[in-house]
């Protein structure tokens, strides 16, 4: 059986929303250091596209946050990361759907 985007055969999507909160963004310590520029606008793109598959709203717990770590970044912004990141996502999907197709005997 073939890994599916959609939480079919890649276990619960939960669980991956909940591990991927905990490691990248650690529990708040990473938006309430405004020294540090890591992956925190990659990783909250990532759960909220999350949240928008699986129905939930982990990013929200991280909405007060992340307007006061970018608040002096003008050039981090999570609209483009969200977008960017759905991108990609359609872009793997396509590529399952097409690696999913029989093909032609031939």
């Amino acid at each position: 059986m073939r890994p599916q985007l959609n939480g079919g055969t890649l276990g619960r999507p939960r669980r991956r929303t909940v591990a991927l909160e905990k490691y990248g963004l650690q529990g708040n310590y990473y938006l309430t250091r405004k020294d540090l520029w890591f992956e925190q606008c990659d990783v909250l793109a990532i759960v909220t596209c999350l949240d928008e598959r699986n129905g939930t709203e982990i990013s929200k717990r991280y909405e007060a946050l992340w307007r006061d770590y970018s608040r002096d970044k003008p050039n981090l912004r999570l609209e483009a990361g969200i977008v960017h990141i759905r991108r990609q996502l359609e872009a793997l999907e396509a590529l399952a759907a097409a690696t999913n197709t029989p093909r032609n005997a031939g």
